[in-house]
């Protein structure tokens, strides 16, 4: 109160907070197209001098089908012979200077590798995935401090799209984007021990903690958009693919804090299971030939942009107790949802106003499996100094590297209850310990009906089980429009019945569903409908023979 005995309402302002991600990825509208139509032109050239019998030039970076890159087309200036590895030019007693270029239309997609089921780690033996799977000079994966700290990561875990995650979202967490290491690659060992690096760097890091675990893992080298002040646009681009057995080589960029897909502006140039390949390779035959070859030059233009990518989760966020004191601590639920039926990895930042504290980091990573809904609980607390004559209205956000986003809020003042540490320790405990439990909803469902006979009424009896460990609520039973809502507690069954009416005689074959949020289930049931059969008039003999049994029970 103050001191005219009046409370007063204050809303504190929420400060837009700076997306999480590493240097190199902002959000804009260029990472938010679901499709991009791009042009790329690649050029060089050399001036060479001495006598030259002839000289060759293989240009090996040049855009690739693949799952989510389309060519739209391709050509060269001047021709080229196209092999599997690069595009090769020729000339023939040359003199002057000697451009070539290769331009191509391309549509690329954001999109998520779509690994749709659990691939168990360990890995077994993957012989044809052997160069992926070796130590190099900058992939130095059998170093001891990347063994070590790749086996830290993976330890006790058994889900490989996890695993790989993991170590993916710690490279962007742990490694500073310093653009003054453009100027070399550094051994993955290196980037481990000095903690920064560029694209090469953080695509080598990631590349060898996997072969330290024996997972395949290659160097992608490609441009992509950036907002860096020394980039501010299409440049050059390094990240790393993993392999999945049974759904191939999934995109993983560090850099970009993008885990298991990329946005549409990467464009794929070139794979290698190294990461110092040359971009072009030259051969020539001569006497006293210098070649003066001049610097790769890769300009790329956006042709054309689809609609925003939609949204891969779902966030909500909701405050424990809506009321808070002064200097009281606080809890925060939020819930991520994925809404793919293929696994997602997605980082998730906790933003707050200047009047209230994040207790621990604000910053949560997370993959989830298909349709998988995880639960993540927040400790804030309020200050103790604010004003006492006011109540706050306190906001709250949480949002995700791709902008989903929610927002709550809960109100403090100085008569309300101020919860402490411990309080708030005990209610995230119980909690977790109910998310930790492991809960099967699972239903049987059985039809079945007697003989059903032409214009008579028939009943189709369903039988509706509870085989998990969990109450399942609203069910609904239905076939075609007729339905009943049920509850089935943990073991319980329910018998329900449909009515059946048929005019005409043949094969009928009818389908009962049961759905909920949690469950979906159907049985089909084939029978015929046949006429009902006349009475059987009973013969002279029959009749005499049960008058003869009729006496017989009388004098027996």
């Amino acid at each position: 109160m103050d001191r005219a005995g009046h409370t007063g309402y204050l809303i504190a302002c929420l400060l837009a907070a700076l997306l999480f991600v590493p240097g190199a990825y902002a959000q804009d509208w260029i990472y938010t197209a679901e499709e991009l139509t791009l042009q790329l032109e690649i050029s060089s050239g050399m001036s060479p001098s001495g006598t030259v019998n002839y000289v060759e030039a293989s240009l090996n970076l040049f855009p690739r089908d693949d799952w989510r890159q389309d060519i739209v087309s391709i050509s060269t200036d001047p021709s080229a012979t196209k092999t599997d590895e690069y595009y090769g030019f020729r000339w023939d007693s040359p003199s002057g200077e000697l451009p070539f270029s290769l331009t191509s239309t391309i549509k690329t997609r954001n999109d998520a590798g779509k690994v749709t089921n659990r691939v168990i780690f360990p890995l077994g033996t993957l012989v044809e995935f052997k160069d992926y799977m070796e130590a190099t000079e900058y992939i130095d994966s059998s170093h001891p401090e990347v063994a070590s700290l790749a086996s830290e990561l993976a330890e006790g875990k058994t889900d490989l799209y996890g695993i790989v995650s993991d170590m993916s979202h710690w490279v962007s967490d742990n490694i500073e984007y310093d653009s003054a290491c453009g100027t070399f690659v550094a051994k993955a060992s290196w980037t481990l021990s000095e903690r920064r690096g560029t694209c090469d760097e953080y695509a080598n890091l990631l590349i060898a903690l996997c072969r330290a675990l024996g997972i395949p893992a290659r160097y992608v080298t490609g441009v992509a958009y950036s907002n860096l002040p020394d980039i501010n646009g299409f440049g050059n681009h390094a990240w790393a693919e993993v392999y999945f057995p049974g759904h191939g080589w999934i995109p993983f960029d560090p850099t970009y804090g993008q885990h298991g897909y990329i946005d549409a502006s990467h464009v794929k140039l070139q794979v290698s299971a190294i990461s110092d390949k040359a971009s072009v390779n030259y051969k020539w035959e001569g006497v006293g030939v210098r070649l003066g070859e001049r610097e790769l030059d890769i300009d790329t233009e956006v042709k054309d942009r689809s609609a925003d990518v939609s949204p891969r989760v779902a966030v909500s966020v909701v405050p424990v107790h809506e009321d808070i004191g002064f200097g009281s601590y606080g809890i925060v639920t939020s819930e991520i949802r994925n809404l793919k039926n293929y696994y997602i990895s997605a980082g998730m930042v906790f933003v707050t106003p200047q009047q209230v504290e994040v207790i621990g980091e604000n910053k949560r990573n997370v993959w989830l499996k298909p349709l998988e809904k995880r639960t993540f609980f927040w400790v804030i607390k309020v200050n103790e100094g604010l004003d006492p004559g006011y109540v706050y209205t306190l906001p709250f956000m949480i949002h995700t590297e791709r902008n989903v986003s929610a927002t709550g809020e809960f109100t403090s003042d100085r008569d309300s209850i101020v919860y402490n540490k411990e309080d708030t320790d005990t209610y995230i405990s119980a909690r977790q310990e109910e998310e930790e439990k492991v809960y099967s909803k699972e239903v049987d469902l059985l039809c079945a009906v007697e003989t059903v006979y032409t214009d008579e009424p028939e009943s189709l009896n369903c039988v509706l089980k509870n085989r998990g460990n969990t109450v399942l609520e609203g069910i609904s039973l239905c076939l075609k429009q007729s339905c009943e809502t049920i509850r089935l507690e943990i073991g319980q069954e329910k018998i329900v019945s449909f009515p059946l009416l048929y005019s005409e005689e043949g094969t009928y074959s009818v389908t009962v569903t049961a759905k909920s949020n949690d469950i979906s289930k159907s049985s089909t049931t084939q029978f015929e409908v046949t006429e009902k059969p006349e009475p059987k008039q009973e013969g002279f003999m029959d009749w005499l023979n049960s008058f003869f049994a009729w006496l017989g029970s009388l004098f027996g």
